[in-house]
């Protein structure tokens, strides 16, 4: 939907199968994200906004929740096997260009999925994963939760002054 423009949403991408993790390219040109077209999940890049131009298929056995690096030369996600893939990218012509991506290790034992796919982000230098690790009452066997509060450093100020 373009704000002012629009008055309701518009399909960017015709409804043939579910699409999920939508992740706009850094220069906004290319929209990378996951659906199950073919019958397995995979990434997928298109053009933006025109997304009709064209579709590339970068994984090849299976990908959900692509991230692109900061600059744009990278697309991360996670494999079939739980692995985490990267494939170099060059978007700057008017072609989309990728490299086969390549395996950066194996996703660890106990980082927290969501049964469908790893949140996970990466460091603006592309060369650091934040990931959640599951972590387990010893007494219990439970997983222990997660807090997050955002605004926290806005609301200490509130309660406590500068």
């Amino acid at each position: 939907m373009r704000p002012g423009i629009d008055e309701a949403p518009q399909s960017l991408i015709p409804a043939e199968a579910d699409e999920v993790y939508p992740a706009l390219s850094p220069d906004g040109r290319w929209v990378a994200y996951s659906s199950n077209v073919s019958g397995e999940w995979e990434v997928y890049v298109r053009p933006f906004p025109d997304a009709a131009s064209g579709i590339w298929q970068i994984s090849t056995r299976g990908g959900i929740a692509p991230r692109w690096s900061a600059d744009g030369s990278e697309l991360f996600f996670e494999n079939g096997d739980r692995s985490m893939m990267a494939a170099s990218v060059d978007g700057s012509g008017t072609a989309f260009a990728f490299e086969p991506p390549r395996v950066l290790f194996p996703i660890p034992e106990g980082i927290a999925g969501t049964g469908f796919a790893l949140p996970f982000d990466v460091t603006p230098d592309g060369q650091r994963f934040l990931m959640a690790q599951n972590v387990r009452d010893p007494s219990t066997g439970r997983v222990s939760e997660l807090v997050l509060v955002r605004g926290f450093d806005q609301m200490l100020r509130e309660r406590v002054g500068n």
